[in-house]
């Protein structure tokens, strides 16, 4: 985005030329493969690690979940799989139709276009790591594992601070409609998205540069489905009082920042209006970006009138 600005303008004449339509959808697109690649290539490490049945330092256990009785496996992985599938294939289309429909070029919906990415970038860290875990092994290296926390703490910053931001916008749009397309205009939005992408990416990247170099003495075995970053810190023979307080200060300063900014935005607009504990910690990571496209893509008007139309285009 920022290059986008930059050739709008620095090279206004050649802009159409230099960035169509088809052009950022290409780059879009290979944005989402480059990430998932990352993220696969991590997972591959594993399923080449699956034959050594020893346990080297550099491998973790994670915690089993839909292991017994065996008989439940294939159902549990066959039900991941479409609650994935239906996910990615939700939020592409929403992603679609917005890059497509002029119409919908508003600050509103450029935050909720990269909420979906984060959906999908987020979903593809976590479900096929806990399908392999259910139908292959549990058994995840560290490289995977620190990707794993790294895409981790950096989706939930981002969610949790483009929610906020769209709390902002509904805020300015309803107290001040006269100066909203003043106050924020689609370059202003994507500075925004830009800031917030360097921000959540400092706060991940200090998390990995935590737990990065540290020796781990202890039984490798973190408990929990997906790694994250205190219960992988745990396993180190130092010291990680600095992990557990930097997690504490960025944890409030997310939650902080997102209840506060919710609370005064929809206030002044509405004024008042251990097993069981690793499925709910996969629903968590499944359910939020099944519900996102619903809650702000189905059910917002103009885009419903969007799908409407691209429907009937495809028919």
């Amino acid at each position: 985005m920022a290059i986008d600005r930059d050739l709008a303008v620095c090279h206004p004449l050649r802009y159409n030329v230099l960035l169509t339509n088809s052009r950022a959808h290409k780059v879009m697109l290979l944005t989402v493969c480059w990430s998932s690649l990352l993220i696969g290539t991590a997972l591959m490490e594993d399923i080449m690690f699956e034959g050594n049945q020893s346990l080297p330092p550099n491998v973790f256990l994670l915690a089993p979940i839909f292991q017994e009785p065996a008989s439940i496996r294939p159902w549990a992985f066959g039900v991941l799989f479409v609650i994935y599938l239906v996910t990615i294939t939700l939020n592409l289309i929403l992603i679609l139709i917005i890059l497509c429909e002029k119409k919908l070029h508003k600050p509103v919906y450029i935050f909720l276009a990269h909420l979906l990415i984060m959906d999908i970038v987020g979903c593809t860290t976590i479900t096929p790591r806990l399908m392999y875990s259910i139908n292959e092994s549990n058994i995840i290296t560290k490289p995977a594992c620190f990707v794993q926390v790294l895409f981790i703490s950096f989706t939930g910053a981002m969610q949790s601070y483009i929610l906020s931001i769209m709390a902002t916008d509904r805020f300015l749009a309803v107290c001040h409609p006269l100066r909203y397309n003043v106050l924020l205009t689609n370059s202003r939005a994507h500075k925004v998205i830009l800031l917030t992408v360097c921000w959540s990416s400092l706060l991940a990247g200090i998390f990995l540069v935590l737990l990065i170099g540290r020796t781990f003495c202890k039984y490798p075995e973190i408990h929990k489905v997906s790694c994250i970053n205190m219960a992988v810190a745990r396993l180190s023979c130092e010291d990680f009082t600095i992990n557990s307080l930097y997690g504490i200060a960025c944890t409030s300063l997310i939650t902080v920042t997102l209840i506060a900014v919710s609370v005064v935005t929809y206030t002044r607009i509405f004024f008042f209006p251990q097993y069981l504990q690793h499925v709910s910690d996969s629903l968590f990571y499944l359910v939020q970006p099944l519900a996102n496209p619903i809650i702000y893509g189905v059910r917002t008007a103009e885009i419903r009138r969007s799908l409407t139309r691209f429907t009937n285009v495809q028919d």
